[in-house]
């Protein structure tokens, strides 16, 4: 018999024990949990949001967040209008030249918590929902990360950067529906471990009920991301795939999804008609031929990459509203900030995998990053329906946010850290806050990126501290300042360097509240038959000119601004030779009949209003 091998306790016995941890050295995270975490979350929203809390802005925006004022503003008070008047929305003469408004009017489902409030009182509203959608935003990724078996200290910074992602609060600004997104995507992922961990089903139906009520097409988007998902967590927990178990998981997913479609059948169908009845849904208008006929593996140009990279670190480091000067605009500029930590913590995620799951988390993390590098995949992801970044930015925002949250945690609790591959992601990350991607001057925002800069320094100190010290508590308090700073700063960035209504707007006779209600209550009290109002100016205080001033100022008009158009009064136009027929943009831009007095004429448009009299001579020979 070989000798057994005898280890030497008296190495056991006399090596030293590790501290045992006082009462009071107990961090107050895992003391108090979520309570910590969501008072943080409604201190920066206090702090970004303080002035339109106070209702000295309106959170409506003049700047190129004009669709704010030109379209969610006119279906929000146009619905609360009709459901005040009528009961449930349906046909409307006030969108365009008639169109069922009914899909409209729950794009954002928080709406209705301000339609019982009245048109009158909403404005000043709006700010206290969008208040409430990022603290339940930050809520809900509070408990899915504990359900990932996270502490409540990584929890805690998992939810701060989730709630003021770059999409949810930029987006907020622009369409609410984009708030409600990151506020559902929360909520799918909660409900999906639920589901996988614990066998409760029918709470998974809830989010797709939502997004079905809200936006349909998102159905395919976070079908796609949660299969992507799915199969990594499965490797992540198993690290082979059952094939049986599998199935049967996305056996049932699919069931419950069918079950929230149900749910939602009414509003669902009600989406789909719209969607089919509209230009973009069939018809010549679309971009589908041309964005699908690009070359697959064509690389983004300098200043599209640019501004992705750029972006990564702040929604503002290339300039604010009007003033940002990256590829396209503020609003339709790639949005993956989350957070400077992500950008440190991400990579350190690998060092904890075992090699399928690794091999899984890379092929993850290329499946959404290789889009902005070829622009060709991230149209694939629309359909081809639009040269859009939107959902897409924020599935890049998400994915960065779940490895790095993941691998604090590990960091944290095992005390390690991969110190070259930290200096190294350090390192590159400084190379593309700095790198010449624009030819022109003064695009960047020096103090912005200024911030970032000093960011990264601080975080990689911190994180190295965290992962090294022992009593490393008042380094995690400091993480966590260090983040509250960030998050507010930027965040207030990007929701107050911007042009908005001031609470006095709407007490004067500006904007919607013009002098043209006057006018068109009179031709009320004068007039009860059936007829349409053309106006020859706008009357929306945004840098774009309205073409829904109707829905806002109830009467019925010609013009439209919506995506989804309804499509015989778009081939009308097109018919009558005022809109192209194969320009996608027109059939969301729609001028209406103004100027074509003949056409007016003929579609019951029996008064025009003008604020600079007869500006087109042939009037006189239709109109007194």
């Amino acid at each position: 018999m070989k000798p057994k091998k005898i280890k030497n306790k008296s190495q056991q016995v006399n090596a030293p024990k590790e501290p045992e941890i006082s009462a009071n050295q107990i961090s107050v995270f895992e003391k108090y949990g979520i309570k910590i975490a969501l008072g943080l979350i409604a201190v920066i929203a206090v702090c970004c949001f303080k002035d339109f809390l106070l209702q000295q802005k309106i959170y409506l925006f003049k700047d190129i967040g004009s669709d704010s004022l030109n379209a969610s503003w006119p279906w929000m008070a146009h619905s609360a209008d009709y459901i005040a008047q009528y009961g449930v929305p349906s046909w409307s003469f006030n969108m365009g030249m008639g169109q069922n408004i009914l899909s409209f009017s729950f794009y954002d489902p928080f709406d209705y918590i301000l339609y019982l409030f009245g048109k009158d009182n909403m404005p000043h509203l709006i700010i206290y929902k969008e208040l409430i959608k990022i603290i339940l935003a930050g809520f809900l990724f509070f408990k899915y990360l504990k359900l990932l078996k996270l502490s409540n200290y990584t929890a805690t910074v998992g939810s701060m950067m989730f709630a003021f992602c770059g999409y949810g609060v930029l987006g907020g600004g622009w369409f609410p529906v984009f708030s409600f997104e990151v506020f559902n995507a929360a909520l799918l992922l909660f409900c999906f471990e639920l589901l996988y961990q614990k066998g409760k089903w029918y709470w998974f139906a809830l989010p797709i009920f939502l997004i079905s009520i809200s936006r349909p097409f998102n159905l395919w988007m976070y079908a796609l991301f949660l299969a992507f998902y799915i199969l990594f967590r499965l490797i992540q927990n198993e690290e082979k795939i059952n094939s049986k178990k599998t199935i049967l998981l996305f056996a049932k997913i699919i069931g419950v999804s069918i079950l929230g479609l149900g749910l939602s059948a009414p509003l669902f169908l009600e989406h789909i008609q719209v969607l089919i009845d509209s230009p973009r849904g069939s018809g010549p208008d679309s971009y589908r031929g041309i964005l699908s006929a690009a070359p697959m593996f064509h690389t983004s140009d300098k200043m599209e990459f640019g501004t992705g990279m750029m972006r990564l670190f702040a929604n503002d480091i290339l300039g604010s509203g009007i003033k940002f000067k990256g590829w396209q605009n503020f609003l339709e500029a790639p949005v993956f900030y989350c957070g400077i930590p992500c950008l440190l913590l991400f990579s350190q995620f690998f060092q904890f995998l075992k090699k399928p799951v690794k091999r899984a988390a890379i092929v993850l993390l290329a499946i959404w990053i290789l889009p902005i590098i070829f622009p060709y995949f991230r149209k694939a992801f629309w359909l081809f329906n639009g040269d859009y970044y939107r959902t897409y930015s924020f599935f890049v925002a998400l994915t960065l946010i779940f490895f790095s949250a993941n691998a604090f945690d590990k960091l944290v609790e095992q005390k390690k850290i991969n110190l070259i591959t930290l200096l190294v992601s350090t390192g590159i990350l400084f190379c593309l806050l700095n790198y010449p991607y624009f030819t022109a001057k003064d695009i960047v925002d020096g103090g912005v990126r200024f911030f970032a800069e000093l960011a990264l320094l601080v975080y990689a100190t911190l994180i190295y501290l965290i992962a090294k010290k022992k009593d490393n508590l008042t380094y995690k308090y400091a993480f966590v300042a260090f983040l509250f700073i960030e998050l507010t700063y930027f965040s207030w960035c990007t929701v107050n360097r911007r042009e908005t209504v001031s609470a006095k707007d709407l007490k004067i006779k500006i904007g919607y509240n013009d002098y043209s209600l006057e006018a068109i209550n009179y031709l009320k009290q004068t007039d009860k038959s059936f007829y349409r109002i053309d106006k020859n100016y706008f009357s929306s205080p945004a840098m774009h000119g309205s073409l829904n001033d109707g829905m806002v100022q109830n009467y019925y008009g010609t013009s439209s601004y919506n995506p989804f158009n309804q499509m015989h009064y778009i081939n009308y136009l097109k018919t009558m030779g005022i809109i192209n027929k194969v320009n996608e943009h027109e059939s969301r831009w729609s001028p209406g009949l103004i100027n074509r007095f003949i056409l007016e004429s003929l579609n019951d448009v029996k008064y025009i209003l003008t604020k600079t009299g007869y500006t087109q001579p042939v009037w006189r020979a239709s109109h007194d």
